[in-house]
């Protein structure tokens, strides 16, 4: 939120300080027993405060960076796609990604079983962006407009209400 307000008013002290403040929060948060311990319960695994901290500090830099820098110019495009794979992956990534782990890992190891996965779920992903979503596209986005304006949401007003 923070960020969002220096990318829209502007930088100033205050907000670079609060930008700061809300780092502090979430080291704080992520390194404390209750989200170690949670992650130590769950897994069995024993994770590094120091690594959760470079990581956080390294996110929330790199978040400031294309937002409020003169990178945010840059051609971000490719995100627009990226961000249309994010549920055919959500669907895809379980099942296909098991299903390459448990065929590859005895054969090639742990490492290839996780780039098999990746790339089957991904290519998975991309197929359906493909050839299903990017078809149905206009008919969704048609019944959708459709929807709203027989609603009346579309220009604001509940239906029924008659425009002065």
């Amino acid at each position: 939120m923070v960020l969002y307000l220096i990318h829209s008013r502007g930088h100033s002290l205050l907000r670079w300080l609060l930008v700061l403040f809300n780092v502090f929060l979430a080291v704080e948060r992520a390194v404390s027993n209750e989200v170690l311990g949670s992650i130590r319960e769950s897994t069995g695994i024993e994770t590094s405060a120091l690594v959760g901290t470079v990581l956080i500090v390294l996110l929330f830099a790199l978040v400031a960076l294309v937002t409020v820098t003169p990178l945010k110019h840059a051609g971000w495009a490719w995100l627009t796609y990226a961000g249309s794979l994010t549920f055919p992956l959500y669907l895809m990534h379980e099942y296909w990604g098991w299903w390459a782990i448990g065929l590859v890992d005895p054969v090639a190891g742990k490492w290839l079983a996780l780039l098999a996965a990746f790339g089957i779920s991904f290519a998975c992903a991309v197929a359906i962006e493909r050839w299903v979503e990017r078809p149905l596209r206009p008919r969704i986005r048609r019944s959708l407009q459709w929807s709203l304006d027989d609603r009346g949401l579309r220009s604001g007003r509940p239906s029924g209400v008659a425009s002065q």
